[in-house]
């Protein structure tokens, strides 16, 4: 209330005095967002600066608020726009996680810099893309906000907007040029996220953007090894037709055929199969036709053998190796030894 602001005032109440929490009556103001109360307070001369025992001032309580109308105020009156609070968040920090435009607008072109980093290296723009705000991603993205900033785990925006699934602020990312390959701290790029949470039409935009199926993470696990385990098929076949290798092993010397197994995806372990057999067989036509070529030479032609045995140990090797229990196996291996 305004005018017993006013009156308290006027009868010398100490007008920066904090309670328990170190919280000014500029502070709850500004949470309130009442323009009146603020402006008689500023007027008695209230420390626009003054911190809660959190690091807060009454600018960070403003734009947490989302108070449009006693922004201006606040900056006027000479609150600093890059003070953080004990989790290193700026008063922009907090209204772009709250999603408001203006506030966040008028931050910036009040001086706020856009690329300073929380306690978890995030910038705004991870908050942006990660609460998929295409409006406030925008704005950042013209006032220079670095697509490639990685927080404390190595994950950069594109790694957030995966993660969360936001196609318009990847889409955004991907035209200010943003690294599609970087890798986090686990060595995860933005792909292994598309494979964990099944974003199948993300993952299409980034493999068109030059995202590269075979980088594998610090397990040694590729994006398949990945979508072998969450169970996407129709991912797992868009890895495939990307060119991603179905016989790459994991640091436990898994390939994503064998993680699929020990799930309950038949259908994942079918498809990984058939192209693992298309792989591996794609020998076995000119094997066949140097041992055909090879049997009707005759006994004098000696010559040939050292043609058709590289064939052979080939055919064997991949029979023997890959082809287990396959209907074919035995009889391939001992038309290889005849």
């Amino acid at each position: 209330n305004a005018d017993i602001c006013k009156v308290l005032v006027n009868y010398g109440c100490l007008i920066n005095e904090p309670d328990i929490d170190g919280v000014t009556s500029l502070h709850q103001s500004a949470k309130v967002g009442n323009k009146q109360t603020i402006k008689i307070l500023l007027e008695a001369g209230a420390t626009v600066n003054t911190k809660d025992n959190s690091g807060n001032t009454p600018l960070h309580y403003c734009a947490d608020a989302s108070n449009e109308e006693v922004l201006e105020s606040l900056l006027t009156a000479g609150c600093k726009v890059n003070t953080v609070n004990h989790l290193k968040c700026t008063p922009l920090h907090l209204s772009v996680a709250k999603g408001c435009f203006l506030i966040a607008k008028n931050l910036i072109n009040f001086g706020t810099r856009v690329n300073m980093q929380d306690n978890q290296g995030c910038t705004s723009l991870h908050y942006s893309v990660s609460e998929g705000n295409q409006e406030i991603t925008k704005f950042l993205l013209e006032k220079n906000s670095d697509v490639n900033t990685p927080d404390n785990l190595g994950r950069t925006p594109l790694h957030f907007g995966v993660i969360k699934g936001n196609r318009e602020c990847i889409l955004m990312l991907l035209q200010a040029n943003v690294t599609v390959n970087m890798q986090s701290k686990h060595g995860q790029t933005p792909l292994h996220f598309c494979a964990q949470f099944g974003h199948l039409e993300i993952a299409n935009i980034l493999i068109s953007a030059g995202a590269d199926p075979n980088i594998l993470d610090a397990s040694k696990n590729s994006p398949l090894h990945d979508c072998a385990k969450s169970g996407h098929l129709e991912l797992v076949k868009t890895l495939l037709k990307a060119g991603t290798d179905v016989d790459a092993r994991n640091s436990k010397g898994l390939t994503a055929l064998k993680v699929a197994q020990q799930k309950p995806y038949s259908d994942i372990v079918k498809e990984l199969r058939s192209v693992s057999k298309k792989r591996h067989f794609k020998f076995m036509p000119r094997f066949l036709s140097l041992k055909v070529k090879g049997a009707n030479n005759g006994a004098g032609h000696k010559t040939n053998s050292h043609l058709i045995e590289p064939s052979i140990h080939r055919a064997t090797t991949i029979t023997t190796d890959s082809l287990t229990n396959h209907p074919t196996t035995s009889t391939t291996t001992s038309s290889a030894s005849s």
